[in-house]
């Protein structure tokens, strides 16, 4: 039998972080995902004797603005 790559591959950190400021009504957030940058694939099931999967989405970093009214 085929061995499963899940089986052989290492562990990953996966860091996320986000900062508000909020004043009055408003609020601004500075965040970012991905933070350390990690490369990982996401195993999924075995279909037919194939393995597929996704890799982890690469640094993101962004603002976020939001008013209540």
């Amino acid at each position: 039998p085929i061995p499963n790559p899940a089986e052989f591959r290492g562990g990953y950190d996966l860091v996320n972080a986000a900062i508000t400021v909020a004043n009055g009504p408003t609020r601004v957030r500075f965040f970012v995902n991905n933070l350390l940058d990690s490369d990982a694939f996401l195993d999924e099931p075995a279909s037919f004797g194939v393995f597929s999967g996704t890799p982890l989405r690469p640094r993101t970093y962004g603002v976020q603005l939001r008013y209540s009214y």
